[in-house]
């Protein structure tokens, strides 16, 4: 076959029963991949980040827009036996199921893997929670300051002795993408099974695995590292450096780039000074190299060294704001900002794909996060062959919302 701009998840459905940040940012990736992902919220508000501001004019709030596009929206009230029964018809039909309740709360609903794979051998069932479904934190509410909290990110984070939360919230975020690695590492087992599985994906675990060498440095010395601010535990130059009018990052990680540093910015007898000639004579004299570099920075721009440093192929970067990255050259060459037109909003802005496949040249457009109840009806019938009168019976008792039913267009 030729290729396509399907995706590579095309027929692939995901019933995304997530809330909030870790699971729909996951779902959103295997939506963006091309599979056909259904984000399904309670009735009453939907997901709570609809309420987060700030908001567009249209009163839709930036966050859900941001990590829930390329899915349709069904408003299913999961507390009723009735809403209990709707998710069990989806499931039958579903290839992947990805919730992030609290453990214990689909079991209680009867919606937990056992109950659902009983009637889809094959559906494949991702938990995403906290601290996973055993151990003795297996209750305890997180949210990402708390996973990066308890996994030790925080307190190599920042200045010394000032703990910090990564700006970016990667605690949520690591949730997201090994909830779709390990979907996607599922989906290729049943190929040669024909079973699908159940995944614990604990916030937690995945934050563990970032330490890296980290860990591995902890393992060796029975030590644990410290924050550095920006600067690194066995590289030096690498960190953030001042000039005259901001500041840039320098990353010499490779020793070869040391005496090149030190010709561009005109001082090439740093690169013999006997206290900076190895990485490790640097390490034990790391303020005075911080001292001798900025003494020379500061005398320039940042956007005089950038010319400076790319010319010499110098590992280097300024500091850019969000903004900036967002407007960057190199962003819109790679095209990752998209416009897509959001049914209330209008033409609105939102980050692009990050994977690049040979055999899907030319992706479809992006499709805008859906208003809550969009497609109520619509994947009923499609998933579960349930009638539109049935559907706006059910949106009348509250059972499920219906966009079209609430605004008289429905049935």
């Amino acid at each position: 076959m030729g290729a396509t701009n399907a995706g590579p998840l095309a027929g692939i459905r995901v019933l995304d029963v997530t809330r909030i940040l870790s699971g729909p940012f996951g779902g959103m990736i295997l939506a963006d991949l091309g599979a056909d992902v259904v984000h399904l919220e309670q009735p009453a508000g939907g997901d709570e980040t609809r309420t987060y501001p700030p908001f567009y004019p249209a009163g839709e709030s930036h966050y859900f827009v941001s990590v829930n596009r390329n899915k349709r929206s069904i408003a299913v009230d999961l507390r009723t036996p009735e809403g209990q029964d709707i998710l069990r018809r989806l499931a039958r039909s579903a290839d992947v199921l990805l919730e992030n309740f609290r453990p214990g709360t689909m079991a209680r609903w009867g919606l937990d893997w056992p109950a659902l794979a009983a009637e889809n051998p094959r559906l494949i069932y991702c938990s995403v929670s906290g601290f996973g479904q055993t151990g003795p934190l297996r209750d305890k509410v997180s949210f990402d300051i708390v996973t990066q909290a308890m996994s030790g990110g925080m307190s190599v984070t920042g200045e010394p002795g000032q703990p910090m939360r990564s700006g970016i919230p990667i605690g949520d975020l690591i949730g997201g993408l090994y909830g779709a690695i390990g979907i996607l590492a599922a989906l290729a087992e049943r190929e040669r099974t024909g079973r699908g599985q159940y995944i614990d994906l604990a916030l937690h675990d995945g934050m563990l695995t970032l330490l890296g060498y980290l860990a591995g440095r902890y393992f060796l010395t029975g030590q644990s590292p410290g924050a550095m601010g920006s600067h690194h535990l066995s590289l030096v130059p690498y960190g953030v450096y001042r000039c005259r009018d901001g500041h840039l990052v320098i990353a010499i990680l490779v020793e070869s780039f040391w005496p090149k540093l030190c010709a561009a910015m005109g001082v090439p007898e740093l690169a013999d000074d006997p206290r900076f000639r190895t990485n490790q004579d640097r390490l034990a004299h790391r303020a005075e190299v911080t001292q001798a570099l900025e003494a020379v920075l500061t005398q320039r721009t940042v956007a005089e060294w950038t010319e400076r440093f790319e010319a010499a192929n110098i590992p280097f970067a300024p500091i850019l704001s969000v903004g900036e990255a967002l407007e960057h050259p190199q962003t819109v060459a790679r095209g990752m900002v998209e416009t897509v037109e959001h049914p209330t909003i209008g033409p609105m802005r939102t980050v692009g794909r990050a994977l690049r496949f040979s055999e899907h040249p030319a992706w479809p457009p992006l499709r805008p996060a859906p208003l809550l109840g969009q497609h109520t009806a619509e994947v009923l019938a499609e998933w579960a062959g349930v009638p539109a009168a049935t559907v706006v019976e059910w949106h009348r008792r509250g059972v499920v919302y219906d966009r079209a039913a609430a605004e008289g267009t429905g049935g």
